[in-house]
């Protein structure tokens, strides 16, 4: 295949990694603004990686979600969310030449492995042409070893006639009378003097390469692939095998969020609940949490609310942060999550499948499997009650 038919078969193979799922009108639009700056993101972040396929697949779920998701959302047109209609407005022109530009680098990659199996195919032409040269010239040795075999066999022959007809004429001379044998004895030395005269052959045996051990393996070296090649073809590989990535997690933060959080936490009569958002970078395909956000909210000993929510995505956005998980505080209460918690954390991880939930001062990360997040988005608001239990969580470690 050329370079345009292997970009045809490259980008349907993404097809099914670009869909997104239908609007839900119980879900907040700005949920679904939150995704679309994640997604965008991202994008970028493999752009400038040179992994191709992930930044492809991104911007295509982009591309996606605010064409044809949000503007269904029933609360599109409301004047609160006008700022958000022209940021998208203005992103997907600049989308569209990150597109571009993703399929330029896909191009150029797919014609770089074209030539390398060129290359790889002539290596492979000139090894097989130089064992078969290798093959005919150990024929033509074998073959001229049997002809010096033969030709000594042939030699040998009339020696070996001669020395027949002499033993002979020793066992008629040993049935002769006595008186006969010393002058057939005296005969007998021209014919021993002779004898010593004949040529004799060395013997050739099999040259040493030629008795090898024909079981030994033949190991065949040929030039790896371009690194861009193997690059993108691991983070294809990590992404449609449907694996979350990894996620690093500063192993001070838990106490440097439970030191923020005391004057609230302390507070009599029972204390007041305490959020942070844990927020941070995509990097060489790992995921880093690097900044502890404390946004403006209201709370008290048993709930806690963010206000001003557009503040946090915007300078999330701003300063080119993803938002990674979320930590809070339950100041009297011994359960590790609430039913309004789990929803939280659902909301989160439908727009990142690693975001982590975490609960001081437990000290514990929480992040449910792939279904979970489904289960509850589909559920409606007053249906808390029929939440999974707990055990769907999965415990991934303890800090304190």
């Amino acid at each position: 295949m050329d370079v345009s038919e292997r970009l045809v078969a490259r980008r349907a193979h993404l097809a099914p990694f670009c869909r997104v799922d239908p609007v839900k009108q119980h879900l907040r639009l700005q949920s679904y603004y939150q995704l679309a700056r994640q997604l965008y993101r991202q994008s970028e972040t493999y752009f400038a990686e040179g992994a191709w396929d992930n930044a492809y697949v991104f911007l295509a779920k982009f591309i996606k979600l605010c064409s044809k998701v949000i503007t269904a959302h029933h609360d599109y047109e409301l004047p609160r969310y006008r700022k958000e209609r022209e940021w998208v407005r203005a992103q997907a022109a600049e989308g569209f030449k990150l597109f571009d530009a993703i399929l330029d680098g896909m191009e150029a990659e797919e014609l770089e492995y074209l030539e390398y199996e060129r290359s790889l195919n002539q290596e492979k032409q000139q090894q097989s042409t130089a064992l078969a040269t290798e093959q005919a010239n150990m024929s033509a040795l074998e073959a001229r070893l049997q002809a010096m075999r033969l030709a000594k066999k042939n030699a040998e022959q009339p020696k070996e006639q001669a020395a027949g007809a002499a033993n002979k004429e020793d066992m008629r001379t040993l049935n002769q009378p006595a008186e006969v044998r010393p002058r057939l004895n005296l005969a007998l030395k021209p014919r021993q003097k002779e004898r010593s005269n004949t040529v004799s052959y060395p013997t050739v045996g099999k040259a040493s390469w030629m008795t090898a051990d024909a079981t030994q393996p033949s190991h065949t070296h040929y030039s790896a692939p371009p690194l861009s090649r193997q690059r993108s073809q691991e983070a294809i590989a990590n992404l449609t095998s449907g694996k979350i990535r990894t996620l690093e997690i500063p192993s001070g933060i838990i106490a440097q969020f439970t030191l923020l959080a005391s004057p609230n936490t302390n507070r009599p009569p029972y204390g007041i609940e305490t959020c942070g958002i844990l927020a941070g970078i995509l990097y060489d395909r790992k995921l880093i949490i690097t900044t502890l956000i404390i946004p403006k909210q209201e709370g008290s000993s048993d709930m806690c609310t963010m206000t001003n929510e557009e503040e946090l995505y915007d300078f999330c956005f701003s300063n080119e942060l993803l938002t990674l998980g979320w930590i809070h505080t339950h100041p009297k209460q011994d359960c590790f999550l609430s039913s309004v918690d789990v929803h939280t954390q659902c909301g989160f991880q439908s727009i990142l499948p690693e975001v982590h939930a975490c609960r001081s001062p437990c000290s514990f990360f929480i992040s449910w499997n792939a279904h979970a997040p489904s289960i509850c988005i589909k559920l409606p608001r007053l249906s808390l009650s029929l939440l999974p239990p707990v055990t769907h969580a999965k415990m991934l470690g303890c800090f304190g």
